[in-house]
């Protein structure tokens, strides 16, 4: 029983890893186009082509509020 428990623990280890995300590496012309795009959407004063920065999936952290904005909606 404990050779069970032991085989089950280490595997849940080991499997830990495949399981975490990884980032994509980004170079910094990458950056600097990145940001340069969100600027350029800013500038239109246009929420939708904002929104157009953000993932689906992302969280925004505001930084003139406490709430984050988690759908599309809310980033608008």
């Amino acid at each position: 029983m404990k050779r069970h428990l032991l085989a089950a623990f280490v595997s849940a280890l080991l499997a830990t890893p495949a399981l975490a995300e990884e980032c994509a590496p980004i170079t910094k012309p990458q950056v600097e186009q990145l940001f340069d795009r969100w600027t350029s959407s800013l500038a239109t004063l246009d929420p939708e082509k904002v929104v157009e920065n953000y993932t689906p999936d992302a969280v925004l952290l505001p930084t003139l509020s406490n709430k984050p904005r988690l759908t599309q909606d809310e980033r608008r």
